[in-house]
C-alpha cells in the first residue's frame, strides 16, 4: 500500500516538473518572437534617425552591424537549446498529459482508498448513526476488522456478535485469536477466558468438557471470585456427580454475583444438586438465610411504562438511608415477585440478616441517569418483617 502511495506521489511530482518545464519553453519562445521584433523595431528607429541627421552613415551601419549580431546569436542560441533538451510537445498536449496523469492518480486514490478500507468504515460508522445496521451488517464489519487490524479487541467483539447468534464453534475460534493478540499480563484476559470457556460449553451442547475445565480453572487461577468461571466450575462438578461440590461452588458463584436473575439460576441449581445428592441444610447450610418477596402495583390507566425506565426496589433499615438490600428491575420484569434476599446488600456491609423490620421503598429513574439513586419514589411501604413467606402489595403512584 506505501508503495502505491508514493508512486501516486511521484506521478504528482513529475506532472508538476513537466507543467513548469513546458511553461518555461513557451515563455522562451516567447523571448524569441519578442527579439525578433525588437531588431525590426530599431532598424527602423535607426533609418530614421539617419534621415533627419542625427546619425552618420558610418555610425548608422555600426549599429545596424551590432544589432545584426546580436539577433545572430540570439537565433544560434534558440537553434542550440532544443537540440539539447528533453523532448517537450506542445501546449494542447502538454493539456491532455496531465489531464491523464491527474485522471490515474485520481482513480489510483479511489481504489488505494477503498482497499485500505476507509470507505467500510464511513459508511458502517453511518448506518450505525442512522441505527440502519442489520445483524449480518455487524458481522460482516466485524469480520473485516478482524482481519484488516488482527488486534485482540476486534476478535473479541467478533467472538462476541458469533456468541449472541448461536454460532459457537465460530465464536471459540474467534476467543483463540484474541487470547493469542491480547499482551502478556494483560487485566482482559480473565474476560476474555470466562467468554471462551462459556463458547465451549454452549458448543458441547450445555455439557462440561475436559477443554472447558482447564480454560476455567485459567480464570480462577486470575480472578478466584469470578462469578461465570464458579458456575461453570459448578456445572462440571454436577455432570461428574460430584453433588457437594456442586453446591459450595454453585454458592459461591451466587455469592460474588451482582445480576439478581443469575443469582435466582443459581439457586434453583443449587437446590437440584441437594435433591440429587441428598445434601442437607445441617450438612450445607443455606445460602439464603432471609428474604421479602414484593409485587408492584399501579393503575394502568395512569401509568405507562416507557423503554428507558428503570425501578429501584431496596429495603431500609429504620433510621438509616443505606439500603440493606436492591435490586433494579425493569417495566417487563413486574409481572411476577420481586425478591430481595440477604445476597442483595451490594451498598452496605448489613443485610436482612442484621435487621428485623425495614422500609420497603420503590424509586423511579431512567437508565440514562447518571445516578439512578436520585430517581423518584412512588411507592413505600413501611416496617414488614425481613424474613417471611408473605408477598407484600405495594401500589405505586406518579
Amino acid at each position: 500500500m506505501i508503495l502505491l502511495w508514493l508512486v501516486m506521489a511521484l506521478m504528482i511530482a513529475a506532472s508538476l516538473v513537466y507543467f513548469f518545464v513546458s511553461l518555461q519553453k513557451n515563455l522562451a519562445n516567447d523571448d524569441g518572437e519578442k527579439a525578433d521584433s525588437f531588431a525590426a523595431i530599431r532598424s527602423e528607429e535607426i533609418a530614421n534617425e539617419q534621415e533627419v541627421g542625427r546619425l552618420t552613415g558610418q555610425e548608422a551601419e555600426a549599429l545596424l552591424k551590432d544589432l545584426e549580431s546580436e539577433t545572430q546569436h540570439a537565433q544560434s542560441m534558440d537553434e542550440f537549446v532544443p537540440r539539447h533538451r528533453l523532448f517537450l510537445p506542445n501546449l494542447v498536449s502538454t493539456k491532455y498529459t496531465l489531464l491523464g496523469i491527474f485522471v490515474l492518480v485520481s482513480l489510483g486514490s479511489v481504489t488505494l482508498y477503498q482497499s485500505l478500507g476507509y470507505a467500510k468504515d464511513v459508511a458502517f460508522s453511518q448506518a450505525l448513526a442512522a441505527k440502519n445496521t442489520t445483524p449480518k451488517m455487524t458481522l460482516d464489519f466485524l469480520k473485516y476488522r478482524s482481519e484488516r487490524y488482527d488486534r485482540a479487541e476486534d476478535w473479541y467483539y467478533l467472538a462476541n456478535d458469533y456468541m449472541s447468534s448461536g454460532e459457537y464453534a465460530q465464536a471459540m475460534g474467534a476467543f483463540q485469536a484474541a487470547l493469542v493478540k491480547l499482551p502478556e499480563g494483560s487485566a482482559d484476559q480473565a474476560e476474555v477466558l470466562v467468554r471462551y470457556a462459556q463458547a465451549i460449553f454452549y458448543n458441547n451442547g450445555n455439557v462440561s468438557s475436559p477443554e472447558m475445565e482447564k480454560v476455567v480453572d485459567k480464570v480462577l487461577a486470575l480472578e478466584p471470585k469470578n462469578a461465570t468461571a464458579l458456575g461453570l466450575k459448578g456445572v462440571a462438578a454436577f455432570d461428574h456427580k460430584a453433588y457437594l461440590k456442586a453446591v459450595l461452588t454453585w454458592q459461591d458463584a451466587a455469592r460474588y454475583n451482582d445480576n439478581a436473575l443469575e443469582r435466582q439460576t443459581l439457586l434453583g441449581a443449587i437446590q437440584s444438586a441437594r435433591q440429587a445428592g441428598g445434601i442437607s441444610y445441617q450438612q450445607v447450610p443455606a445460602l439464603v438465610t432471609r428474604q421479602i418477596a414484593l409485587r408492584v402495583i399501579w393503575d394502568k390507566s395512569k401509568i405507562q411504562w416507557h423503554s428507558d425506565d428503570v425501578l429501584l426496589v431496596y429495603a431500609l433499615a429504620p433510621g438509616s438511608n443505606m439500603p440493606v438490600a436492591i435490586r433494579r428491575v425493569y417495566p417487563q420484569d413486574l409481572n411476577r415477585p420481586v425478591i430481595l434476599t440477604n445476597l442483595d446488600n451490594l451498598m452496605s456491609k448489613q443485610s436482612l440478616e442484621d435487621v428485623g423490620k425495614v422500609d420497603l421503598v420503590v424509586k423511579l429513574s431512567k437508565i440514562t441517569a447518571k445516578d439512578l439513586t436520585k430517581g423518584q419514589v412512588i411507592g413505600i411501604k413501611k416496617a414488614v418483617p425481613s424474613n417471611t413467606k408473605a408477598i407484600y402489595a405495594i401500589n405505586v403512584t406518579l
